[in-house]
């Protein structure tokens, strides 16, 4: 999956009370999240995955 379709996708499960959409597989986004683990875009590394819920 592209990088722009992963913040995409993202942004729209966020949107969505983060409700993962029932066409994609959470097992498998997972999976390409991990390959994006470090990477240096600012809002996939700061928004989508160093966010916490407190």
């Amino acid at each position: 999956m592209e990088k722009v379709v992963l913040i995409e996708l993202l942004k729209s499960i966020e949107e969505n009370n983060y409700t993962v959409p029932r066409d994609v597989d959470p097992h498998q986004l997972s999976l390409i999240m991990m390959d994006y683990i470090g990477d240096t875009n600012d809002e996939l590394r700061d928004k989508y995955y160093a966010t916490t819920n407190s």
